[in-house]
C-alpha cells in the first residue's frame, strides 16, 4: 500500500519539476535578480535538471517497491521522459519561446539524471544488503 506521505512527496516533487521558477521573475525584480545570480551559470542549470530527475527516479522506484528490474526501470525512464517533455512544454509556454536544441539537451540531462538515480539506488541497496534477489532476475531462457 502506498502511504499518504509518499503521495505528498511525489506530488511536491512533480510540481517542483514542472513549475517554471523563472516565471515568478515577471512579477518581482528582486526575485529575478536572485534567480539569475543563482541559476545564471549554465552548469547550475544542468546540475538542477540532473538532480531533479535523479530524485524523481528514486521516488518512482519507491512506488515500485524499490524494484530495479527492467520493467519498472523502463516505466521510470518513460515517466522521466514524459515529465521532461511536459517541463519543456510548460517552460516554452511560460517564456513564449521554444529553444529546440536546449530542450533536447535538457531532456538528455533529465534521462541521464534518472539513470544515475536508479544506478545510485541499486548500488546503495546492494551495499546495504537490502536485496536478496538479483537486481535483474534471470529470465526463463537463461
Amino acid at each position: 500500500m502506498i502511504s499518504k506521505r509518499y503521495i505528498i512527496w511525489l506530488t511536491v516533487w512533480l510540481v517542483g519539476v514542472l513549475f517554471p521558477l523563472r516565471w515568478i521573475g515577471r512579477y518581482s525584480e528582486s526575485y529575478e535578480d536572485w534567480f539569475d545570480r543563482l541559476f545564471g551559470p549554465e552548469w547550475l542549470h544542468v546540475v538542477s535538471h540532473f538532480l531533479l530527475f535523479a530524485g524523481l527516479a528514486v521516488l518512482l522506484a519507491k512506488g515500485f517497491g524499490w524494484a530495479i528490474r527492467p520493467g519498472p526501470a523502463l516505466l521510470i525512464f518513460g515517466a522521466a521522459l514524459g515529465m521532461g517533455l511536459l517541463q519543456e512544454g510548460v517552460q516554452a509556454l511560460s517564456l513564449g519561446e521554444l529553444d529546440r536544441l536546449g530542450a533536447l539537451f535538457d531532456l538528455g540531462v533529465d534521462l541521464t539524471g534518472a539513470g544515475f538515480g536508479l544506478a545510485a539506488l541499486a548500488i546503495w541497496r546492494v551495499s546495504r544488503g537490502a536485496r536478496k534477489e538479483p537486481l535483474c532476475p534471470p529470465t526463463p531462457w537463461h
